[in-house]
């Protein structure tokens, strides 16, 4: 036999012998009762009446209608809340119809409430229409079961949250702080913006390991979310970096939830505890910013500013926070330095 033909009988004898291996696996397939997917499918709840933001700020966000009429706006009141500073407070209210269908009145809204490029009153939707509020939200309404509403919960959570800690992550942090950032300036409010940092974290990681150094996280994502007020928004900026949005905060305001955040994880006494059963606690510095009313920077120097107040409460000797204001009188390069070190400091 020549060489050709023993590799064109080497290569059958290959793909005989992959297919008897896959035929034998497939013969292994081990029968099992009705599959719990299968009778989820089979008992699911008849499709509910939902809404979907498709376009904007909270794109992706879904939320249930019942019985009772929906609230829609930016209010923290509101039952359906999103982050567009072109929706009013109390933008519209949302009511189920028989059959099927929803009616939508606007609230006398400032940027009003669109369908199909014509501004609206009260206009009653089928499933699939959808609506623009303000200038920038797009809604759809949606007959979802509890798989679907369960899968779209499930795409927004990981778009917008932190995987390791639950809290806002960098992405969606960045786009609100710009869009907050723009409101506070048009309304002339304050605006803070708090950086902290763990203190020697790597010392943590390094003497007992990452896991115990992802517990650190987590427990500094709960306290501080418990410190905040419910308008504030916590993110993870990155590693052990945090920041804290604090729309109508001013100076004096940022200094004292600067000094209770710290506070607050210094006194924690097991933020983590080791397989030995050794409690791990640590500190952080703190750099805030704040915006007077009337001052103007955008995003990025915002960070900027605070990351320089972290890095001089590092050099302050840590466990300490440094907090700066711009005042609409004075420039980026020309800030107003007020210090606040801790009592520890």
């Amino acid at each position: 036999m020549d060489n050709n033909s023993r590799n064109k009988t080497d290569k059958s004898i290959a793909v005989i012998t992959m297919r008897d291996m896959n035929l034998a696996e497939d013969r292994t397939t081990r029968p099992v009762e009705v599959p719990t997917m299968a009778m989820r499918l089979k008992t699911a709840a008849p499709p509910r009446p939902s809404l979907m933001v498709i376009a904007g700020m909270d794109m992706g966000n879904v939320f249930t209608i019942g019985d009772d009429p929906v609230f829609v706006g930016r209010d923290t009141s509101c039952d359906l809340k999103i982050q567009d500073d072109s929706i009013s407070r109390q933008h519209a209210r949302i009511e189920k119809l028989s059959g099927g269908y929803i009616r939508i009145t606007d609230l006398e809204s400032t940027n009003g409430t669109y369908s199909n490029g014509k501004i609206i009153k009260t206009i009653t939707l089928a499933p699939g229409e959808k609506i623009l509020l303000g200038h920038n939200t797009v809604i759809k309404y949606l007959l979802q079961d509890d798989i679907d509403l369960k899968y779209q919960r499930e795409l927004y959570e990981s778009s917008t949250r932190d995987g390791l800690t639950g809290i806002f992550n960098r992405r969606y942090l960045m786009q609100k702080l710009t869009t907050d950032l723009s409101f506070a300036r048009r309304h002339r409010l304050p605006f803070s913006l708090l950086l902290f940092d763990i203190d020697f974290f790597k010392r943590v990681n390094d003497t007992y390991g990452h896991l115990v150094g992802d517990q650190v996280l987590m427990s500094i994502a709960r306290i501080v979310q418990s410190t905040i007020r419910t308008e504030d928004m916590l993110g993870r900026y990155g590693g052990e970096e945090f920041i804290i949005v604090a729309q109508g905060t001013d100076a004096a305001g940022a200094k004292v939830l600067a000094d209770r955040v710290r506070d607050a994880i210094e006194r924690e006494p097991a933020l983590a505890v080791t397989e030995r059963g050794d409690f791990v606690r640590v500190t952080v510095s703190v750099g805030a910013i704040t915006l007077a009313p009337g001052a103007i920077l955008d995003a990025p120097g915002l960070l900027s500013s605070a990351d320089a107040n972290l890095y001089q409460a590092k050099y302050n000797g840590r466990n300490s926070l440094v907090a700066t204001e711009i005042s609409a009188a004075t420039s980026d390069r020309n800030l107003r330095r007020i210090p606040f070190p801790s009592r520890n400091s």
